[in-house]
């Protein structure tokens, strides 16, 4: 048996605490434990003997002892209250955090961009040459002494065969892949004019329709000048002329086409 030494209250097995709060005991033999003496004073006849008679001090005494009395569940629920409030705080710290920097990134990466892009019409100016002074004007399409000009391929493309046809998209193909649209801001419209040799060179090249857009101009004259041959054309071709177009329209796509 053991005995709270508070309370006396025995107990077949040693419990953690006592139903009085308290967590010590002595171990008995299993006698009965000493009756203590309870004293009940008399229940006055009034209030006004009640608040006349009873001792202020022993009033106080009674809070005292109900404030001491010891309840584990209440730790229990205190301890899961503070780490309930402890968890919403690290969340919404969390949250604020990443917020916060989700932003930061996203005007640091526009800065970026607008950075890229000036440093890249920079580089342009400095490396792509003037088109007036690459493009070469003269008369080149003139055929032998008559005078007369070449005729021009695109007033026939409806009624190209499928080997000229898949030789025109190939051509326009190979312009694609070397056109940089990176640097070029604003729209417009720029056509170019050329020839192609037996053995698929180009022979000559002129601006037929300079945009007013010079960044486009730009654009055009490097994806000519990287465009050095093509394979030798169909024996259907017979040296026309042909244009080609490039285009920035006013929703910000890119095209190149036939005219």
């Amino acid at each position: 048996m053991f005995r709270c030494t508070e309370c006396n209250t025995e107990y077949e097995v040693k419990p953690d605490f006592c139903e009085c709060g308290n967590d010590e005991f002595i171990e008995v033999d299993g006698s009965p434990a000493p009756q203590t003496e309870v004293y009940q004073e008399a229940a006055p006849s009034s209030i006004f003997e009640q608040n006349s008679l009873q001792p202020q001090a022993e009033y106080r005494e009674e809070v005292e002892e109900e404030q001491f009395n010891f309840d584990p569940s209440f730790v229990k629920k205190k301890k899961i209250t503070i780490t309930l409030v402890g968890a919403s705080v690290l969340i919404s710290l969390a949250l604020f955090f990443l917020v916060g920097n989700n932003t930061t990134v996203k005007v640091d990466d526009s800065a970026q961009k607008q950075a890229a892009l000036e440093a890249r019409k920079a580089q342009l100016a400095k490396t792509i040459p003037e088109v007036d002074s690459f493009w070469d004007d003269t008369p080149a399409f003139k055929s032998g002494g008559s005078g007369s000009t070449v005729p021009l391929l695109n007033r026939n493309l409806k009624n190209l065969n499928g080997t000229m046809k898949q030789y025109m998209y190939t051509i326009g193909k190979t312009f694609s892949k070397n056109w940089d649209t990176r640097g070029i801001s604003g729209t417009g419209i720029c056509r170019v004019e050329f020839i192609i040799n037996r053995d698929g060179s180009l022979a000559k090249s002129n601006i037929v329709n300079k945009s007013e857009n010079q960044s486009l101009n730009d654009s055009v004259n490097m994806a000519i000048s990287q465009v050095h041959k093509f394979d030798a054309p169909p024996s259907d071709y017979h040296g026309e002329r042909i244009q080609l177009a490039f285009e920035v329209s006013k929703d910000g796509k890119f095209k190149m086409y036939y005219p």
